[in-house]
């Protein structure tokens, strides 16, 4: 009797112990994603480029696709684009401009990466308490590596964030996306697709924020959107969705 209350103390103790360490990793997580997240888009103004990447986990040097977007970013606000695309978000919409098939669709702001947003701009305090299995950080001079690992069920499966440890701005973030794994043919288990982002250029110069507003493509009539005469072509869908 006396040998099972030992185990059972024992296993009570490494539960305790495991609790405590998950408590230090989360938050650990999340002050660190906030202080990266603040780096570039904190109150004050921020312009940057990011060069995206694209390779199959099983051929990381194997870059598939290279994309570079403009980001302009100031509170909540954000403006990006990326060749014929523009995204960009107030707080009362969220536009997306397709000018090579002229189309315009709007929709409720959001952190969604389809819109325009970044992957870590919606990892926030719960999608740390509910995905992310463990962390780890290492310092090197000016800069700091913050390794993620996710669980199972989480959409990515790992992340490396390098920035700055004093002002926190990011250099480099690589992850793994579960949502993106797909089969080849002749293949019977599917693979995560990497995505390696290289920031560059970051400036906090002021810029005018009329980059914020829909006005130059649309304007509001009898609670109607209506193209501006410089878009009377272009197709208009409509996704915003009224709460009551």
């Amino acid at each position: 009797m006396k040998k099972r209350w030992r185990i059972v103390s024992l296993i009570a103790i490494a539960l305790g112990m495991h609790a405590v360490c998950f408590s230090q990793q989360f938050a650990l997580a999340v002050t660190e994603l906030q202080k990266i997240r603040d780096g570039y888009a904190d109150s004050g103004y921020s312009n940057f480029s990011v060069k995206y990447q694209y390779a199959k986990k099983s051929a990381p040097g194997k870059v598939l696709d290279t994309l570079t977007i403009q980001y302009k970013m100031k509170g909540s606000d954000y403006y990006c684009k990326v060749d014929q695309i523009e995204f960009f978000q107030n707080d009362s919409i969220n536009v997306a401009v397709y000018h090579k098939d002229k189309t315009i669709i709007l929709s409720n702001p959001s952190l969604s990466t389809d819109k325009g947003r970044m992957a870590i701009d919606s990892w926030d305090s719960s999608f740390v308490a509910t995905y992310i299995d463990s962390v780890s950080i290492s310092d090197n001079k000016n800069s700091r590596t913050l390794n993620i690992y996710f669980t199972d069920n989480a959409p990515y499966s790992s992340c490396t964030i390098v920035y700055n440890n004093k002002t926190y701005r990011t250099q480099k973030m690589s992850y793994v996306e579960r949502s993106s794994e797909y089969l080849e043919e002749g293949s019977d288990k599917p693979e995560g697709i990497i995505i390696t982002m290289y920031f560059s250029a970051v400036s906090k110069t002021p810029f005018d924020t009329s980059v914020f507003s829909e006005k130059k493509f649309i304007t509001k009539q009898n609670d109607n959107w209506i193209l501006g005469s410089a878009y009377k072509d272009y197709k208009l869908i409509n996704n915003v969705y009224k709460y009551d």
